[in-house]
């Protein structure tokens, strides 16, 4: 009886790792940064309503806040969500609303500024070139952005402040 235990647990285990390499190797997960616009799927249904003919994406929403590698916090203009994200689909809408881009504005500066609020010793010792470099890295990822949704019609001014390079023009 004890070997039939032995063999029965040998093979059950067998099975399982084969069943996690065989799921492992499906498994696909995005990563979502601060500030990226994604698509929520809709899974609800309302009795009476045909679901086959609604829209299967609910937004555009704002990735607000990363809680975990799996979970986001995503934010409209009504309400905010945490969700997985198995959920959601980037957005690559070349017309994006006016209001989200001031939200998105609104969310990567307010990230930026809790990242610059706390000093340490180390940031004493940075020099103004780090300081530059990694403002050109962040207008350069946000111009990349503004060209998805604009295509690259959009003029470029080497003097452009912040906002400019997230659409928002500044007079």
């Amino acid at each position: 009886m004890k070997t039939c235990h032995a063999t029965a647990r040998e093979q059950l285990k067998m099975v399982q790792r084969r069943q996690k390499k065989d799921y492992d190797l499906k498994l696909y997960q995005r990563e979502y940064e601060v500030g990226d616009l994604v698509y929520l799927i809709d899974s609800s249904s309302k009795i009476g309503l045909c679901k086959k003919l609604k829209p299967p994406w609910l937004g555009p929403f704002i990735v607000v806040n990363k809680l975990s590698p799996i979970l986001y916090r995503i934010k409209n203009r009504k309400k905010e969500t945490v969700v997985h994200h198995d959920r959601l689909k980037l957005c690559e809408d070349r017309d994006v609303p006016g209001w989200l881009k001031r939200m998105r504005h609104n969310v990567i500066t307010s990230e930026t500024a809790l990242v610059d609020s706390r000093p340490t010793p180390a940031d004493k010792q940075r020099s103004s070139l780090d300081t530059t470099t990694e403002m050109m890295t962040y207008r350069m990822r946000y111009m990349d952005i503004d060209d998805l949704f604009y295509g690259g019609q959009q003029d470029t001014d080497p003097d452009a402040t912040l906002p400019y390079c997230l659409g928002d023009k500044v007079t």
